[in-house]
């Protein structure tokens, strides 16, 4: 088994990032992704991962209130965009009940 690990800085932003995911995926590799889950609000890149669900995804927060967050990353804002990238890609994930078909091969 292959793995791939995404990291960057933040590989979600990557302009290239969806088709070396689905490469990727198609290739079978077990993908590890480490984000600070920004652009999880990203409709793309949300459907992407709910439908072809990674190996592992790890999200870096950077502060548990609004205050250490934002004075972290140095943008007014960040904190409440991640909490609503958390809320809407929680969701998403909720309403699959579908495990990855990798997973069930595994089993």
């Amino acid at each position: 088994m292959l793995w791939l690990q995404l990291t960057g800085g933040e590989p979600l932003i990557d302009k290239l990032f969806a088709e070396v995911y689905e490469l990727a995926y198609e290739f079978g590799m077990m993908i590890s992704i480490s984000s600070n889950g920004s652009r999880l609000s990203n409709t793309k890149i949300l459907d992407l991962l709910t439908a072809r669900r990674p190996h592992r995804l790890t999200l870096g927060v950077y502060g548990a209130t609004a205050e250490s967050y934002d004075s972290l990353t140095r943008r007014r804002g960040s904190f409440a965009a991640f909490k609503g990238s958390g809320r809407r890609s929680r969701g998403r994930a909720s309403d699959q009940s579908q495990p990855d078909r990798r997973a069930a091969q595994r089993a």
